[in-house]
């Protein structure tokens, strides 16, 4: 019988009490040709009794625990859960793609305070490549980078905002209309596309977003696709082409959606104006090969 936790012990040269709390299991670890089961639970600092994220890893012979790097905060841990995402270590577009693209799981602890913030505490699973803050984030894709893919229908697809019909967002947002969708919130708003049941089984790969032609004013001042910003041009209608990574592919096919996020304008008065998007994709077959399970 192993035990994992005391009563009362030391970590990393901070006493630490129980009663331990909000279990949650994070998957197998391989450490030195030895693979470890991991855990992470919720404790309190004996001295100042504020909440404390423990890390355990342990196998049939040994046991080891860490203190998450978080700040002091009193509050008190009402729940905690944990999810993973998809992350490729040499991440690229799926027209660069190398023939053997390994992809980790990395794993997030999400805790809710009572004060109803959310705390997310993340592994890091390999050393990330710094990118430099200035400059434009706009990232251009490569120029035959959508000649394999497919346009995807608007019928085959289901758009998300809230309190928006999904075939109103549609038909507000088919290229060859002069309709546009205004943003019911000054602050912006974020849209979901997905595929829709039961008809062909694809992915979602790129997208291309038209802004300016209803106002220039109500152009957004940035774009987030997928969690990745592409800064706009302000005063100037265009399309903006974005093509995933093979690591964007994974995770969207993993949650069943694509995420667009659009800001307010420059002007914060006004609404922001989206007047197109075409959503582009591949048989899921064609994929299945590098996708993570």
């Amino acid at each position: 019988r192993l035990e994992l936790l005391p009563e009362v012990f030391t970590v990393e040269n901070e006493q630490v009490r129980g009663p331990h709390f909000h279990w949650n299991e994070m998957g197998l670890s391989r450490q030195e040709h030895c693979h470890f089961f991991r855990l992470t639970c919720w404790s309190h600092d004996l001295q100042s009794k504020s909440p404390v994220l423990l890390s355990i890893e342990f196998n049939e012979k040994s046991v080891k625990i860490g203190k998450v790097a978080m700040l002091e905060s009193d509050r008190s841990i009402y729940g905690s859960s944990v999810f993973t995402v998809p992350i490729a270590e040499n991440d690229r577009t799926i027209d660069d793609l190398p023939a053997q693209t390994e992809f980790f799981e990395k794993v997030s602890v999400c805790s809710v305070d009572d004060s109803g913030s959310l705390c997310l505490f993340s592994e890091i699973i390999f050393e990330e490549k710094s990118v430099p803050s200035s400059g434009s984030l706009l990232l251009e894709p490569p120029l035959l980078a959508f000649e394999g893919l497919d346009c995807i229908p608007g019928d085959e697809l289901m758009y998300r905002i809230d309190s928006v019909k999904s075939s109103d967002l549609a038909n507000k947002l088919q290229r060859d209309t002069e309709s546009f969708f205004l943003s019911p919130r000054r602050e912006g708003f974020t849209l979901t596309i997905a595929p829709r049941p039961k008809t062909r089984d694809f992915v979602v790969c790129g997208v291309r977003i038209l802004v300016g032609r209803t106002s220039a004013a109500c152009i957004p001042h940035r774009i987030y696709i997928g969690g990745r910003p592409i800064e706009l041009e302000p005063g100037r209608k265009r399309w903006y082409s974005h093509v995933l990574s093979a690591q964007e592919i994974a995770l969207a096919v993993r949650n069943g959606f694509v995420t667009i996020s659009v800001t307010q304008p420059e002007e914060a008065s006004n609404s922001p104006i989206l007047d197109g998007i075409d959503v582009y994709g591949m048989d899921r077959s064609l994929c299945q090969p590098w996708l993570p399970q």
